[in-house]
């Protein structure tokens, strides 16, 4: 097994970016959700809120570029973000670093079918702007299950908004709900799997050239139960890079 590829999304529910190499903390993958759109006391979701994958963001010495589906950007700093964010959301936003996250509630929606808390609100671990925990292992073969079961589908992954990515292979089985309870080295990296990954709506969203796929969730829905991918925490911390091996313990 090895590591296939690595993604972090440096605002909250904006598509995110691929990268080579990642260094990672007990907080994740550094430059991980560590902005959001805040509005109130919460932070918005895709969940609730589908058009915020119309934009997609990168992390860069510690700022944000925003990139815009004309193929502008923006930076954080830039007068108008706010004002560009309010508008692909639909409502009054502000960029918000973690730093600043404080108790803060997500928003969901009453279709997200998700979860990790009532629909309406849930609150993510204190400080963060994860829903649960801080890395979200996919492996090859989870995702040849899910074609496996729905053929005409479109399967990405990139729907499921992992962290790594791991090459199990081809066979078509869930193999990383068997790692819940151990811990799994990744390159220099540890983690210990603490659950499976429940998923929402937004597996159902179009981003990019990926069209909108209500069959997704509802094909998950009747044979694992709304799971796919596994959940962690950080363990050992270190730089993972593509093709690290991957081993679970």
């Amino acid at each position: 097994m090895h590591v296939k590829s690595l993604w972090r999304y440096p605002v909250k529910s904006l598509l995110g970016e691929e990268l080579d190499s990642a260094g990672v903390t007990v907080a994740g993958i550094e430059g991980d959700r560590v902005y959001a759109l805040r509005d109130g006391d919460a932070v918005l979701s895709a969940k609730r809120t589908g058009s915020l994958f119309g934009a997609a963001a990168r992390y860069l010495d510690g700022h944000v570029e925003v990139r815009w589906p004309d193929g502008t950007t923006s930076r954080d700093g830039d007068g108008d973000l706010d004002a560009k964010l309010s508008q692909l959301s639909g409502r009054e936003v502000v960029l918000t670093d973690r730093s600043r996250a404080g108790t803060v509630d997500i928003v969901t929606g009453p279709d997200s079918t998700t979860t990790e808390g009532p629909d309406g609100r849930f609150s993510p671990p204190r400080g963060t702007f994860f829903d649960s925990a801080p890395i979200h292992l996919l492996t090859t073969s989870s995702l040849a299950h899910l074609r496996a079961l729905y053929p005409d589908g479109s399967v990405d992954e990139r729907r499921f908004r992992p962290n790594i990515v791991v090459d199990t292979g081809t066979d078509a089985v869930v193999q990383e709900q068997g790692w819940i309870g151990r811990e799994v080295s990744i390159g220099p990296v540890v983690v210990r799997v603490i659950k499976s990954c429940k998923r929402c709506v937004m597996t159902t969203h179009a981003q990019s050239e990926l069209p909108q796929d209500r069959g997704i969730l509802k094909t998950l829905a009747r044979s694992t139960g709304n799971s796919l991918g596994v959940l962690a925490e950080v363990i050992t911390p270190g730089i993972v890079r593509v093709n690290d091996p991957v081993t679970p313990g």
